[in-house]
């Protein structure tokens, strides 16, 4: 190598070197917005508390994105977390959620469980947006982890009704899940029993009961089997 390019490249080092330096304490790459996308049982505020989000002044260079990721993915509420940096000056913060599903009573509380049997947490009451589970067995659980339960095809029918109630948009719809004897699952939407039956063709139930749904009014007390799908389902009225 020449002694020209010798200089040249020693020339351009310097600049870059420069260049970073200005980067760093620039004011055009402070932080002046950080956007929060993705989140619904989740307020910004517990996501900026979880994750001991600070950063509006600090270099966006410079901002700590990894371990802001591992705080938030600490909670069981949190899927995944993501940090983008926009330049100049915003953070993009994209959350995927554990959403709860379901409600399983345990010991005078609930636990709060996702899509996949997830126990993601515990509270003393409940809303009406997802279905109280009853049948399952346990004698424990941990916050984090698939419910551990003794009659485990139980806990694979409520995820897999979960999951077409969720898909059919009928969880503040059914408000009971009893999968106490497997063969004679039970949903309840108000006053109205549904009569599952087993597991079997589930997929067409939950599109046949979201259906009926639409005509039917659900608050009359009475009994709607769908139970088997060779026959027309039934609505007999409680007297």
């Amino acid at each position: 190598m020449t002694q020209r390019k010798k200089f040249m490249l020693a020339v351009l080092i310097v600049l870059f070197f420069l260049l970073v330096i200005a980067a760093l304490i620039s004011p055009v790459f402070e932080i002046q917005e950080i956007q929060i996308v993705g989140n619904s049982q989740l307020s910004n505020e517990e996501i900026f508390e979880l994750g001991e989000i600070d950063g509006v002044g600090r270099n966006i260079f410079t901002y700590p994105s990894s371990a802001v990721v591992s705080r938030l993915k600490s909670s069981n509420y949190i899927k995944s977390a993501k940090i983008s940096k926009r330049l100049p000056s915003t953070l993009l913060i994209t959350i995927e959620e554990r959403r709860v599903r379901s409600y399983v009573p345990y010991m005078g509380s609930y636990l709060y469980i996702d899509i996949d049997g997830r126990v993601i947490d515990i509270q003393k009451e409940t809303d009406a947006s997802h279905p109280v589970v009853l049948g399952l067995k346990f004698d424990s659980f941990t916050l984090g982890e698939v419910l551990s339960v003794t009659n485990g095809y139980s806990l694979d029918y409520v995820v897999q009704i979960s999951k077409l109630i969720d898909a059919y948009d009928l969880n503040d719809v059914v408000v009971k899940l009893d999968v106490s004897n497997p063969d004679d699952i039970h949903l309840y939407i108000d006053k109205i029993d549904v009569v599952f039956g087993n597991i079997d063709n589930a997929h067409t139930k939950i599109a046949t009961l979201n259906e009926i749904l639409k005509q039917l009014d659900s608050s009359e007390a009475g009994t709607l089997d769908i139970s088997d799908t060779s026959n027309n389902p039934s609505f007999k009225l409680k007297t």
